[in-house]
């Protein structure tokens, strides 16, 4: 309908809505908790974001139990590792 013809690509997206949040057995607050964490602080370590909300020597424990960089960043982390890192941020009991 427009000339000349408009040099864009378009996209699709589909959301899939969950009936529970896929928080791998974590309370869907402590996970939210750990996820806003990360991201507070996004030029900073993992391990330095999470440490202003956490235990920070915890944090680093965590971070090498789960064999994880210690410089990685929130942004390079997947779902499935969240989940991980919250399941075993938490206290237990």
């Amino acid at each position: 309908a427009f000339h000349p013809p408009p040099k864009v690509r378009s996209s699709v997206v589909r959301l899939d809505v969950f009936d529970a949040p896929a928080t791998g057995g974590v309370p869907p607050a402590f996970f939210d908790r750990v996820v806003r964490a990360g991201f507070s602080q996004r030029r900073k370590t993992l391990v330095n974001s999470l440490g202003a909300a956490f235990d920070k020597e915890r944090v680093r424990q965590v971070v090498h139990e789960l064999g994880l960089d210690p410089q990685v960043r929130a942004e390079r982390l997947d779902p499935a590792t969240f989940r991980a890192l919250a399941g075993a941020m938490q206290e237990p009991g």
